[in-house]
C-alpha cells in the first residue's frame, strides 16, 4: 500500500512539471510563430499502397511484355542438308537400291477385307468386257466405213505451244538501315523493340496488368494502345517464354516488377502505326545480334537463351 501511495504524487508531479515546462516554452515563442503555425496548411499524406488499377503479387507489380518475332522471308537449304542429298543421290546410283514398298505391306489388314477385295475383282472383270465389246463394235463400225471410201478421221494439225506471259518481276531494292522497316534483313529474324520516354535502354513493349485481367487481354490491349488498332500478332501459345524479377523503390509500396514476355509471330501485311495516346516514342525491327547492342545487360540476359539462333536451324 506504501508504494502505491507514493506513485500517485509522482504522476502529479510530472504532470505539473510537463505543464510547466510546457508553459516555458509557449512563453518563449514569438507571437509571429504561433500565427504562421495557426495559418500553415495541413500537409498531403501520401497513400501507402500502390494504385488499385494494377495488379500486385508479393509486393511486385505484375507486367506483361510482347516479344513479336518477324521470320525470315528468304529460307535457305543449310550447307548440311545440302551435303547430304548430294551423298543420298550418290549412294542411291552407285548401289542401285532403290526399292519402293507396296502399299499393302505398309497399311495394316482387317477382318473382313477379303469381302471387299472380291468386289473389286468383280467389278474390274465386268468393266474390262463392257470395254472389250465397245471397241469391237466400234472397230466393225470404222471397217464399214472405210470399205465406202469415206474418212472420218479429223486431220493432224500442227500443235501450237501458247507461252504464257510472265510479267517480269520488278526488283526493289530495300533499305536494310531503316530499322523500322519489318522487310529488312530478310534472311534473318527480326524482333520489335520500343523505346519509352525517358529509358535508357531500348525494350520490349510493356504494359501493367490490370487486375482482373487474363495475361492474354493485357496482350491484346498493349497491341491496340501501343502499336495500332489493326496490329494484333499471332500470340504463340498462353505460357510465357522468359520471367524477369526486377527490384526497385520508385513507387510508394511496391518492392519491384515481375515482367512476363509473351512471344508472338508478325501476320504478312501488318505494320506498326502508333496511335496518338500511344507511350512509345520510337520503335524498330532488330536481329539477334543487334538486340545485344539495344537491350539493356539485364534484360539481356534474362531472353538471350530463349531466343532461336540465326544460320543454325
Amino acid at each position: 500500500m506504501a508504494n502505491h501511495r507514493c506513485a500517485m504524487p509522482l504522476c502529479l508531479t510530472e504532470r505539473a512539471l510537463g505543464q510547466r515546462c510546457f508553459s516555458v516554452v509557449e512563453a518563449k515563442t514569438s507571437p509571429s510563430t504561433r500565427v504562421l503555425r495557426a495559418q500553415a496548411k495541413p500537409r498531403q499524406v501520401l497513400a501507402a499502397g500502390p494504385s488499385p488499377n494494377i495488379s500486385v503479387h508479393k509486393g511486385f507489380k505484375i507486367q506483361a511484355a510482347l516479344c513479336v518475332e518477324r521470320p525470315p522471308l528468304e529460307v535457305l537449304e543449310p550447307d548440311h542438308k545440302k551435303r547430304w542429298n548430294k551423298f543420298r543421290d550418290a549412294w542411291e546410283r552407285r548401289t542401285k537400291n532403290a526399292a519402293t514398298i507396296q502399299d499393302e505391306i505398309v497399311f495394316m489388314r482387317y477382318h473382313f477385307q477379303f469381302l471387299e477385295a472380291e468386289t473389286k475383282s468383280r467389278r474390274a472383270l465386268t468393266s474390262q468386257s463392257s470395254e472389250s465389246a465397245v471397241a469391237v463394235s466400234g472397230g466393225d463400225l470404222d471397217s464399214l466405213i472405210s470399205g465406202e471410201g469415206l474418212n472420218l478421221t479429223f486431220p493432224e494439225r500442227r500443235r501450237v505451244v501458247h507461252r504464257k506471259k510472265v510479267a517480269k518481276k520488278v526488283e526493289v531494292k530495300l533499305d536494310d538501315t531503316d530499322l523500322r522497316s519489318a522487310q529488312r534483313l530478310s534472311r534473318q529474324s527480326l524482333y520489335l523493340l520500343a523505346r519509352y520516354p525517358g529509358a535508357a535502354h531500348w525494350t520490349f513493349p510493356k504494359v501493367d496488368r490490370v487486375h482482373g485481367d487474363s495475361m492474354m487481354e493485357t496482350v491484346m490491349k498493349l497491341c491496340g494502345r501501343q502499336l495500332g488498332d489493326k496490329f494484333a500478332p499471332y500470340v504463340l501459345g498462353s505460357c510465357p517464354f522468359a520471367h524477369w524479377k526486377r527490384r526497385d523503390g520508385k513507387s510508394p509500396g511496391i518492392q519491384g516488377r515481375k515482367i512476363f514476355y509473351y512471344r508472338a509471330r508478325l501476320v504478312p501485311g501488318m505494320q506498326v502505326v502508333l496511335p496518338g495516346e500511344s507511350p512509345l516514342e520510337d520503335w524498330a525491327w532488330l536481329s539477334r545480334e543487334e538486340l545485344r547492342e539495344r537491350l539493356g545487360r539485364l534484360e539481356w540476359d534474362k531472353i538471350r537463351d530463349c531466343l532461336p539462333l540465326d544460320h543454325m536451324v
